[in-house]
This record gives C-alpha cells, sequence and structure tokens, in this order.
C-alpha cells in the first residue's frame, strides 16, 4: 500500500470520529435543554395556580362589614282600618196598599208628597151598589129575625095546650082504672051485673086509648117546634154574616192609610177600575229612616258587632246602628241595615251618600309592612341582638295600609324596618338614632 494514501485514510477516519463524538454530545445538550424548559414551565403553571387558589380563598372569605339600619320597637295594639261604602236612605216603614175589593175609582184624596194620618182615606171606590147590597142584607136579617120570634111564641102556646090536654087524658085513664077495679068488686059481690062490669071495661080501654094520642100529641108538638126553631135560628145566623160581608165590602171602598207618613206614589187615576189584591198607592213613614249598604263579609260580621256607624249629609253627620245583615244575589258581598238615630233634621229619602267606617282588624304586634320578609309561605322579621341581625319566624294576622299585625315576637324587640332585602341573619348591624 501507498504510504500517503494510508495516512490520508487514518486522517479521514480520525476526522469523522471527531465529528460523531461531538453530535452526540449537542444531541444531548438540546435534550437536556428540552428537559429544563419543561420542568420550569410546569413550576410555573404550579406557581400559578397557587396563586390563583390563594386569591380565591382570598375572595371567599373578605372581612364582614357593619350594615346602618334603623329600627323600630314591637309594640302591642288594635290594627285599625278605615274603609268607605255608599249608603241607600230610605223609611224604615214602608207599605204598599191594595184594593181590598173591586170598583170604579171615585176620587183620589191625596197625591204622592201629601202627609197623611193613619187611618185617613186616600183613595174612594164607588160603593152605591155595595151600599145597596148591604140595606138588603140588614132587611134578610130583619126578616129572618121576626119570622125566629113568631115561631117561639107559637111553639110556647102549642106545647101548653097539649101538656093539658095530656094530663087530663092522665086523670080519666086513672079514673077508668079505678072504676073498673071497683066493678069488679061489685060484681062479686052481687051489686053490678056483668053487662055494666063489660061496659066499665071498655070505658076504661077508650081512657088508656086517649092517654096513649094525648102523649103522642105531646111529643110531637115538643120536639117538631124545637127542629123548626133551630132551623130559622140558623137562618138568623146567615143573615147576620151576610150583613157582615156586605159592611166590610162597603168599608173595602175606602182605602185608608194603614199609619200616619206620607205618600209615596199614587198607582191609579180617577175613573180607573181595579180589582181586589191590585196596587193602589205606596205609603212610606214619617218615623225613623234606615240606611241600606253593601260590604265585604268580613266587614259586614265586624261591623254588626261594632254596632254604630256615622252618614255624613249636608255638612252634618247621622249616627246609625247597625240592625242585620244578608248575603245578595251573587253571594260575593252582604247587605248591611242600620236605623237611622232620630234628629231634629232628616236625610231625605233616596239620598245615596258615601261614608267611611273604622275596623278592628287584629290585634298583635303592630309593625310596618316594610318590616316584613316573605320567603315562600315563610314570613319572618330581623330582630338586632348583641349588634347583628337576627331572624324571628311570625304570623300574619292582619294588614291594613302600611301596617301589620303579627304574632311570634316579643314586646320591645327591636326590629328592622325598612328591612333591606340582601341584609341575612348574623350581618353585624348599627342602629342608627
Amino acid at each position: 500500500m501507498n504510504l500517503p494514501f494510508f495516512l490520508l485514510t487514518l486522517l479521514l477516519a480520525g476526522t469523522l470520529a471527531a465529528c460523531g463524538v461531538r453530535a452526540q454530545d449537542d444531541a444531548q445538550a438540546s435534550a437536556s435543554q428540552v428537559q429544563t424548559a419543561q420542568t420550569q414551565t410546569a413550576q410555573t403553571q404550579t406557581s400559578q395556580a397557587q396563586s390563583q387558589t390563594q386569591s380565591s380563598q382570598t375572595q371567599a372569605a373578605p372581612t364582614a362589614v357593619t350594615r346602618s339600619v334603623r329600627t323600630v320597637s314591637a309594640a302591642t295594639g288594635s290594627l285599625s282600618v278605615t274603609r268607605s261604602a255608599s249608603a241607600t236612605v230610605e223609611p224604615a216603614q214602608e207599605s204598599q196598599v191594595s184594593a181590598g175589593t173591586t170598583g170604579q175609582v171615585e176620587a183620589i184624596l191625596a197625591r204622592s208628597g201629601d202627609r197623611v194620618e193613619a187611618g185617613q182615606t186616600v183613595i174612594q171606590l164607588g160603593s152605591d151598589a155595595l151600599a145597596l147590597q148591604r140595606d138588603n142584607a140588614q132587611l134578610a136579617l130583619q126578616t129572618a129575625r121576626i119570622t125566629l120570634r113568631s115561631a117561639e111564641r107559637t111553639s110556647g102556646s102549642a106545647t101548653l095546650q097539649n101538656e093539658a090536654a095530656l094530663q087530663a087524658a092522665e086523670t080519666g085513664a086513672e079514673l077508668a082504672r079505678q072504676q073498673y077495679t071497683e066493678g069488679q068488686a061489685l060484681l062479686a059481690a052481687g051489686g053490678i051485673s056483668q053487662t055494666e062490669l063489660s061496659q066499665l071495661e071498655v070505658a076504661t080501654e077508650q081512657a088508656e086509648a086517649s092517654l096513649l094520642q094525648a102523649q103522642a100529641a105531646a111529643d110531637t108538638s115538643f120536639n117538631a117546634p124545637e127542629e123548626d126553631l133551630e132551623l130559622l135560628q140558623l137562618q138568623v145566623q146567615q143573615a147576620q154574616t151576610q150583613v157582615a160581608q156586605a159592611e166590610q165590602s162597603l168599608s173595602d171602598t175606602r182605602l185608608t192609610a194603614p199609619f200616619a207618613g206620607e205618600i209615596a206614589e199614587i198607582l191609579i187615576d180617577e175613573g180607573e177600575f181595579i180589582g181586589a189584591g191590585s196596587p193602589a198607592f205606596r205609603l212610606t213613614g214619617a218615623g225613623r229612616q234606615r240606611a241600606r249598604f253593601n260590604v265585604a263579609p268580613e266587614d259586614a260580621a265586624r261591623l254588626l258587632e261594632q254596632g254604630e256607624i256615622w252618614l255624613p249629609y249636608n255638612g252634618l253627620d247621622y249616627a246609625a246602628q247597625v240592625t242585620g245583615s244578608s248575603q245578595t244575589e251573587g253571594g260575593r258581598l252582604v247587605e248591611v241595615v242600620a236605623e237611622i238615630y232620630a234628629s231634629e233634621t232628616r236625610i231625605p229619602t233616596g239620598t245615596v251618600t258615601q261614608f267611611n267606617y273604622d275596623l278592628t282588624v287584629a290585634e298583635g304586634i303592630l309593625l310596618p309592612s316594610s318590616a316584613l320578609r316573605q320567603r315562600g309561605r315563610q314570613l319572618s322579621v330581623l330582630v338586632v341582638r348583641e349588634g347583628r341581625a337576627a331572624e324571628i319566624p311570625v304570623t300574619l294576622l292582619g294588614e291594613g295600609g302600611a301596617q301589620i299585625a303579627v304574632s311570634g315576637l316579643e314586646p320591645g324587640a327591636l326590629v328592622i324596618s325598612p328591612l333591606p332585602a340582601d341584609l341575612s341573619s348574623g350581618t353585624p348591624v348599627e342602629v342608627l338614632e
């Protein structure tokens, strides 16, 4: 082998070996740099996560801030509300008078607005035909009475005659029986003949027959007149009834006021015919008045307990006593009636006046409605205890306007009002004066 070529070969191999070692070192150095960078990145991320965690923990537990609030002292009392209603004034006594008989209106003696006394005639119906009926009934009554008296006298005389005849027949029969008995004794002694005794026997039989006839006549005269008299007495009673009916019909032609008052309305004109039972006029009493108004059922019950209301009219207040109530048609409201006390002046009938009335809704702890908190069905208030807000459940008893009545709270407690929506139980608070 050529020496120069050999040396050149060795020099080339050494150069290549040196280059390979250097490349391996460079690769190892690059890998070490990558690993170092990854480690630094992980440490940075861990540090940031810990920083975020510390920041989050710092935000979750801020320092408590004291809130300034105002309070009211819980006090026991009655919660009252003022409401209004419209009342219609009407007379306490009112009547619609109807005709008692059929007839033609002859005269109207009082007009709408006129004051009348009890029993005063307001409308007069035609009465000529009814007066004639009454006169005829009275004549029939007189005739029946005369017939009865005549029958009573006749019956008395006949009875006396029959009783005398009966007594005579009884005497004759007794005498005939006695003579016949004596004849039998004489016949036995030979004092009379058989023929004479037979004649006495015939006489006795005739006397007995006469007694029977007299007895029958007496019985007939006693029973028959009694039945006749009863019939005649019944006819007299019937005639009396007809007279009473005729007089009542005649009286019904006068349509009178049943009580003292004012004519509210005349319902018929002169010359018209009116049937029995048809309304003729309407009368209102001149005395007491009453008011009618509608309220909610719960208000009606409380007004009945309270008793008194005041009705304003023309600058004056008129006291009225609540006397009763009734359900209105539909059932949503209740009609209340109040009697207005008598006074020197009167509210005109038909006047509609609006009035206010105060009602006690409930009794309990009185608070402003702004102190109440509602979460679903749970009601509560916040009170101040040892410098912090404390939540107390309560029961609502009633409300009116801006005030409420509750239970479940001790009198004297400091209740936060108005209650901030974000204030929670346990928050430090400072009470403003």
